[in-house]
């Protein structure tokens, strides 16, 4: 099977999530190379949106003022993205849920500003039955802007681990 690539280049809002992989009919998507910012008339806080499917790579994205988020991906690759909230937003910066066994993480940098205001920066977490298991963050930087909060929360899951990942935050 040949992968769907999507590369839109820059995208600077809109009402829904700038990319969205959603029920992508068992294809596998290559999402790369993108710059995705908020822009003025932005209502969607999503950034790039997968759920579902098995065996997306993600790689080599600029995301700013907006989100990740993965819901039951099985064996995605994320690498070497670059995902920054600094707009008011309760979301993490990167959720990871649902049924996705095998997901790796890894050389990205997730960062939530001061401004982004209280909110954690990385959740990985059960939704309803389904529960991500076997995850993997390798070689990642995962910062905290905001004083006194969390930056990585797990919930509900089946294995999960930091390998060389730098975690940092305010005091």
């Amino acid at each position: 099977q040949i992968p769907k690539i999507l590369h839109l280049g820059e995208s600077d809002g809109g009402r829904a999530a700038d990319i969205d992989g959603e029920g992508s009919g068992g294809s596998t998507l290559r999402i790369h190379h993108n710059r995705i910012s908020r822009g003025p008339n932005t209502t969607s806080a999503v950034g790039i949106n997968i759920q579902y499917d098995a065996g997306h790579e993600i790689y080599d994205n600029e995301i700013t003022g907006k989100v990740l988020n993965i819901y039951g991906c099985s064996d995605c690759d994320v690498r070497d993205n670059r995902v920054t909230l600094d707009y008011p937003i309760a979301a993490a910066v990167l959720t990871v849920s649902g049924s996705s066994p095998g997901y790796y993480d890894h050389d990205n940098t997730y960062t939530r500003a001061p401004s982004a205001g209280p909110g954690l920066v990385v959740l990985v977490a059960q939704k309803g039955a389904e529960a991500p298991s076997d995850v993997l963050f390798e070689d990642d930087t995962i910062t905290q802007g905001v004083a006194g909060l969390t930056a990585v929360q797990s919930l509900g899951i089946v294995g999960m681990t930091l390998r060389r990942t730098t975690v940092a935050g305010t005091a």
